[in-house]
């Protein structure tokens, strides 16, 4: 029992039949305890959201959808299962669809919704999926067990975007989930739900599937945790836009965070940052291509060597200029824009000023600039839209021979703005036009 893994397998790695077959073959080829967490099936979520929100107004539209979401289950289970296992493993998935029908027909009649109402709703997804596979399992012998997250994955009674109680959480499982070992080489769990102290099912929110991964991984004390999704690991650039596009074969939690901050499609960090901070590997690999190597997440890069090794692009940025008034403190009046932002919600991307000037980026509209420069007149204020790219690597600044590459692929073009060395790993550039080409072209500095 010495040696856990936790395996996560996110919606599309479960979407339809021959996908739950495959995960089925990648959890048996790996010879060791085993803890897996599943997603809803990939859209379930989404059309649970949907007939939850139907069932306000339009009972005979929530019912159809419910009724497409028992289909969807029933056809896997049609596909995957021949022996006497098929009857009950239908049977099951008929339990849980009286149980959303009758929810459904409950919000109706009250005509409320609420957010505890809705995390109740949608945690069918991950049920149901779960289910299926624990038969899956059945059907080809497999020695596992089914538990129920909402057990275990204690939280506040945030609904929606719940925070788990890790001291109860390590200690329920400890002393009740870990000894299941003894018994059982598998144990599948449903990722994204919980429940609070009074037994209310709750979600885990944004990447919910992923934190739980990562507080199962920590409180098992998992020797590793994977993360299974569609893509091969994190890429040095999003492959849509460079064909050339590699596996990074090693990155720290650091540089998830800046990636994703900064536009890059990868995992919300805070949701595996407990798993990191204990010292447990992180795993991204790819459900479809097993056999590639994928990327390791670790709390710390060991070494020093400057190395470019990811570009991200957060399009659609609005570059500010503020012209301060030279006769007024300029710190003040930083301070008073900020505030002005901070009271609005608006996050700042990244910003630099100097006695004169100060420039920030951040998301806005139309309604929002007009805003702005309207509250503002007593200066002058620029507002461009255009494309934020961001390279993470390690100690980018360090390298002058690395620096001197980037400033060459980039000369012949308009660079709006440019900040090396924001911290150890960050610099970002502003571009108004030709972003696609400018992408590629420090991406062939990659690994030169």
């Amino acid at each position: 029992m010495d040696n856990i893994i936790v395996m996560k397998f996110g919606g599309s790695s479960v979407a339809n039949a021959s996908a739950m077959l495959n995960v089925f073959n990648i959890i048996t080829s790996q010879k060791c305890n085993k803890l897996v967490v599943l997603s809803a099936c990939k859209g379930v979520t989404d059309l649970l959201i949907e007939a939850a929100n139907f069932s306000l107004q339009n009972i005979t539209k929530s019912i159809e959808i419910i009724n497409e979401i028992s289909e969807h289950h029933k056809k896997i289970i049609e596909n995957t299962i021949n022996s006497e296992l098929k009857w009950k493993a239908l049977e099951k998935i008929d339990v849980y669809i009286r149980q959303i029908r009758e929810f459904s027909e409950g919000i109706h009649l009250l005509q409320e919704l609420t957010a505890k109402m809705m995390d109740f709703f949608v945690s069918f997804g991950e049920k149901l999926s779960t289910t299926v596979f624990y038969y899956i399992l059945l059907e080809n012998k497999i020695n596992a067990v089914l538990i129920n997250s909402e057990n275990y994955i204690i939280t506040n009674s945030k609904f929606g975007e719940a925070e788990p109680n890790y001291s109860i959480i390590k200690l329920k499982v400890q002393n009740e989930l870990k000894p299941e070992f003894d018994k059982y080489d598998t144990i599948i769990a449903q990722g994204f739900i919980g429940s609070d102290l009074e037994g209310r099912t709750t979600t885990l929110g944004r990447g919910g599937s992923d934190f739980s991964a990562s507080i199962y991984g920590l409180a098992l004390g998992a020797s590793e945790i994977q993360i299974w999704t569609d893509v091969s690991g994190v890429k040095s650039a999003d492959p849509r836009i460079v064909e050339q596009a590699i596996t990074i074969d090693e990155m720290t939690i650091d540089d998830i965070r800046e990636l994703s901050f900064y536009g890059a499609k990868v995992l919300h960090p805070d949701t595996i940052k407990p798993a990191i901070e204990a010292g447990i590997p992180i795993k991204v690999l790819n459900t479809f291509s097993p056999s590639e190597q994928g990327t390791i997440i670790k709390e710390n890069n060991q070494g020093s060597e400057p190395k470019l090794h990811s570009i991200s692009v957060l399009s659609e940025v609005t570059k500010l200029h503020f012209y301060l008034d030279t006769k007024r403190n300029s710190s003040l009046q930083i301070v008073d824009i900020l505030n002005y932002l901070i009271r609005r919600n608006i996050k700042i991307l990244s910003s630099s000023q100097s006695e004169t000037s100060f420039v920030l980026f951040a998301k806005l509209d139309n309604q929002q600039i007009n805003n702005i420069t309207a509250t503002y007149t007593d200066y002058q204020v620029e507002a461009v839209e255009g494309d934020l790219i961001c390279l993470v690597g390690n100690n980018i600044l360090l390298d002058k021979e690395l620096l001197s590459k980037l400033t060459k692929q980039i000369e012949n073009y308009q660079i709006d703005y440019i900040q090396f060395g924001i911290n150890k790993q960050l610099s970002l550039l502003f571009s108004k036009d030709n972003t696609r080409e400018i992408i590629e072209r420090i991406h062939s500095v990659i690994g030169s």
